[in-house]
C-alpha cells in the first residue's frame, strides 16, 4: 500500500501540514518546480493566520518526507468572508532565482566545459549546478568561446549554451540546476510501473503531431577559426542530418542557423540532435492516474521509463515520464503525468525511432 502522502512545507524551523489543496509540478522540462497551496477554516469565525513566514523565505517541500522543492516562496494571499478563511502559499525552487535574475558578473568565457560555464553564471545567486551523465560520457570538449548577452536571463544564457551541446536543463529536488546528456543509457530501465487503459487510468489525452518534423536538418554556421578548425572547417559550415524514413520520401527541409562559435562537429550534433528532438517530441501522451506513487510505492520520478498501454491511443510501449504535477482537492490525490519516446531526448535519432511506438504514424 503506498504511503498517505503527507505534505510539509518548513519555513524557518517550523512545520505546516494543514493544506485543503495541492498542486506540486516539475519535470525534466522544467526549469524550476512549483507548488501552489492552500490552507481554509470553515464553520467559526476566522481566527489567527495558520501561516507564519513571508514571502521570500526559504522553504524545503517533502511529502512523506521524500524531498520534492527547495526554494523561495513567491507570494502569501490571504482572504476571508464571515465563516470561512483561506491563504493561498506559492513558490518556487532556487532555481527561480536564475529564471527572474539578469546575468551578473563576467559575461565573456574563453575555453571553458558548458558546466563550468553554468557554474560561473549561476554562482551570483547561489545555485548549485550539476551534471547527470551516463558512465563515461562527458558534455563534450569546451567551448572556446561563450558570451552572455546583454539583457538575457541567467538561464537564457545557460539555455543557449546548452543547446551547443545537445543537453537537457532542469531542476532537481535539492534546488540545484541539473545538465543532462539524453542518449542510450541516460535514463532508467523502466521501473515497473505500468499504465493500462480501464485498469488504473482516470484519463489520458494524445497528440501526434508531425507539423514541426522534417526529413532533412541542414544546419549553417560562420565563425572565426582556431589552430583546430580554420579554412573550410570554418567558413560557411553546413552540417546535414537526415530521417530518410520520415514521409515516405516527400521532402520536407529545415535549414537552422547555430550559435557563432559552431565548428563543423558542432554543427553536425546539433543537426543530430534537431532530428531526434523533433521527431521524438511530435508525440505527446498526457496521462491522469489517482494516487502520487507508482508501482513501486516511490513518488512518480521525471526521467524514468512507464509502460503505457491503451489500445484507443494505440500505444503499447515504455514512454519517457518527462513533467509531473501532483494534485490534492477534496481530499482526493492525482497525478497527471506527460509521457513522449525517449528517443527525442537523445542527442542523435536512432536507427530505428518508431519502434513500438504505435500505428497513429503516417510514416515510416
Amino acid at each position: 500500500m503506498s504511503p498517505p502522502g503527507v505534505v510539509s512545507l518548513r519555513v524557518d524551523g517550523a512545520t505546516y501540514r494543514d493544506w485543503t489543496d495541492v498542486n506540486i509540478s516539475y519535470g525534466i522540462e522544467t526549469a524550476a518546480r512549483s507548488f501552489v497551496f492552500t490552507a481554509t477554516q470553515t464553520g467559526a469565525p476566522p481566527g489567527a493566520s495558520p501561516v507564519n513566514f513571508h514571502p521570500g523565505d526559504a522553504f524545503d517541500l517533502q511529502i512523506d518526507g521524500t524531498p520534492v522543492v527547495t526554494g523561495y516562496v513567491d507570494a502569501i494571499a490571504p482572504s476571508y468572508e464571515a465563516n470561512t478563511a483561506s491563504i493561498g502559499v506559492s513558490g518556487r525552487s532556487s532555481t527561480g532565482q536564475i529564471v527572474d535574475c539578469s546575468v551578473i558578473g563576467p559575461r565573456r568565457f574563453n575555453d571553458l566545459r558548458i558546466e563550468q560555464i553554468a557554474a560561473k553564471l549561476c554562482a551570483p545567486y547561489g545555485v548549485a549546478v550539476r551534471v547527470d551523465l551516463p558512465p563515461g560520457m562527458d558534455t563534450g570538449e569546451p567551448v572556446a568561446r561563450f558570451v552572455a548577452e546583454a539583457g538575457e536571463t541567467v538561464f537564457e544564457a545557460i539555455e543557449r549554451a546548452a543547446r551547443l551541446r545537445s543537453l537537457l536543463i532542469y531542476d532537481d529536488a535539492a534546488g540545484a540546476l541539473v545538465l543532462r546528456l539524453g542518449a542510450p543509457g541516460s535514463f532508467p530501465l523502466a521501473i515497473g510501473t505500468e499504465l493500462e487503459r480501464g485498469r488504473n487510468i482516470l484519463s489520458a489525452q494524445g497528440s501526434f503531431d508531425l507539423s514541426k518534423v522534417f526529413n532533412e536538418y541542414r544546419i549553417k554556421s560562420q565563425t572565426s577559426g582556431d589552430d583546430q578548425d580554420f579554412g573550410a572547417a570554418v567558413t560557411g559550415i553546413e552540417a546535414l542530418a537526415s530521417d530518410a524514413a520520415a514521409f515516405g520520401g516527400r521532402p520536407r527541409v529545415l535549414v537552422l542557423s547555430t550559435d557563432s562559435g559552431a565548428n563543423r562537429r558542432r554543427a553536425l550534433a546539433r543537426a543530430q540532435w534537431e532530428a531526434a528532438q523533433r521527431w521524438g517530441r511530435s508525440t505527446l501522451i498526457n496521462v491522469r492516474v489517482r494516487g502520487w506513487y507508482d508501482d513501486q510505492d516511490q513518488l512518480y520520478e521525471p526521467g524514468t521509463l512507464i509502460r503505457l498501454i491503451d489500445p484507443f491511443l494505440r500505444v503499447d510501449s515504455d514512454l519517457l515520464l518527462l513533467n509531473v504535477a501532483l494534485s490534492l482537492s477534496n481530499q482526493e490525490q492525482v497525478a497527471d503525468l506527460t509521457l513522449a519516446p525517449e528517443t527525442g531526448y537523445y542527442t542523435a535519432l536512432p536507427d530505428n525511432p518508431r519502434r513500438g511506438i504505435g500505428a497513429w504514424r503516417p510514416i515510416g
